[in-house]
């Protein structure tokens, strides 16, 4: 099997292991963070899509907020998803379902008027087709939200690679370079310029971890 194939296994690690605590944490503070830009631009958001949601941390805290939004989760592994849907099941919440995807192709024709996808673009070979579908399911007056592996991240995670020997197989295509994208990139591929997510919501910018809020217009 050629290096550029190997792929991680979602599915084995979501049946042989609890999600990290790191994870969990983050996909709180990320909940946080979309709340308050919600809050800070007054919008009305009726649906979301999380695109490579994992665990669905996210989700599990907006959806009883927010019991008139829709949310839906995608993820490639059919472990978690039905997992998540068990969950969701139990804690009552019908305003959040789950679907499988694999990006860059997305197996739907909807548009939300909030997407995002986090800690995912890694994982996807082709990123600049993967932003290209997530921009085309985001609603006209909508938001696109999403972090992405850029050259400060590459050199990141080569060191970490030093000390791990899990992350080389892990983050193989961001070692690689084959899925970089920069404000440039992302600016020409999409038509529109991004913003900087971290500063919207008033977090510090971070170089290794950029994350942007492209926008489409009405």
């Amino acid at each position: 099997m050629a290096r550029a194939d190997v792929r991680w296994d979602w599915d084995g690690f979501y049946r042989d292991h609890r999600p990290p605590r790191v994870q969990v944490e983050a996909g709180r503070r990320n909940a946080a963070r979309l709340e308050r830009f919600i809050e800070s631009k007054g919008l009305s958001v009726r649906s979301l899509a999380d695109v490579g949601c994992g665990p669905a941390t996210t989700l599990f805290e907006l959806a009883p907020r927010l019991p008139g939004t829709e949310f839906l989760g995608f993820d490639l592994s059919g472990t978690i998803l039905e997992k998540n849907r068990r969950k969701a099941r139990r804690n009552g919440l019908s305003n959040l379902t789950f679907r499988r995807a694999r990006l860059p192709q997305m197996p739907t024709s909807r548009r939300f008027d909030i997407v995002i996808c986090i800690a995912t673009l890694h994982y996807v070979r082709d990123s600049r087709r993967a932003i290209r579908n997530l921009f085309a399911m985001t609603a006209p007056g909508g938001h696109l939200v999403f972090n992405y592996p850029n050259r400060a991240q590459r050199a990141a995670t080569a060191r970490e690679a030093e000390r791990d020997p899990l992350v080389r197989p892990r983050f193989h295509l961001v070692l690689e370079g084959r899925n970089l994208l920069s404000g440039k990139i992302i600016a020409a591929t999409l038509g529109r310029e991004p913003r900087n997510f971290w500063t919207a919501v008033g977090d510090p910018p971070r170089p290794v971890n950029p994350c942007v809020v492209v926008s489409r217009r009405r």
